[in-house]
């Protein structure tokens, strides 16, 4: 019991460390997000959270991608360059998260023991989303993470993941801090391109 303890303080560290510096648009998130994530696929396997523990492999692939990505956009103060989501996106973005909810709370109802497979596969597809537009530094990838963590905050208490519980608390009130931040950034560039 104490091992899984350990583990699940020290990826929700590292994961706090990460989500502030991707927050700030700083690439160092990336590695400490990489190692949070292999922490956490051994934690929400134990947990019985099987959708959260297989999302950590998709992460990771993107989190590799988001930090090479990041690197060719930085700008002269370090920080990545934020991006508008194209309007049209919006017509595909909500109807695959609705899809691939369906799809993989299917998946985890039918053929696994998962505990709540349909709030998990809710908060798996929207974190495999968000997590592509937080690579790609598009600035709505704050408005899913809001969505999200409101969403895992619960699920996580009554699992028992009271630190993981805490930290999502956490990441809640940083993504909110982190739109805000992102918002303003993306208006001073439409303003000094105007």
């Amino acid at each position: 019991m104490e091992i899984w303890f350990a583990l699940e303080w020290s990826a929700a560290l590292f994961s706090l460390a990460a989500v502030a510096c991707m927050a700030a648009r700083r690439r160092i998130g990336f590695p400490l997000n990489i190692i949070a994530s292999a922490l956490y696929l051994l934690v929400f396997s134990h947990a019985g959270l099987l959708g959260d523990a297989g999302l950590q492999l998709w992460f990771i692939g993107w989190l590799v991608y988001g930090w090479v990505f990041w690197e060719s956009r930085e700008n002269d103060a370090q920080r990545v360059i934020a991006r508008k989501l194209p309007t049209a996106s919006f017509r595909f973005l909500l109807p695959a998260w609705a899809l691939l909810s369906l799809l993989i709370g299917y998946y985890l109802f039918t053929y696994t023991k998962a505990v709540f497979p349909w709030v998990d596969a809710f908060c798996v597809a929207g974190s495999l989303i968000a997590q592509v537009l937080q690579s790609r530094a598009y600035l709505f990838n704050w408005w899913m993470w809001i969505l999200i963590d409101l969403t895992y905050i619960p699920l996580y208490v009554q699992r028992g993941l009271y630190a993981t519980a805490v930290l999502y608390a956490l990441f809640l009130v940083m993504a909110v801090i982190a739109l805000k931040s992102w918002q303003d950034s993306l208006r001073s560039q439409m303003d000094a391109a105007a």
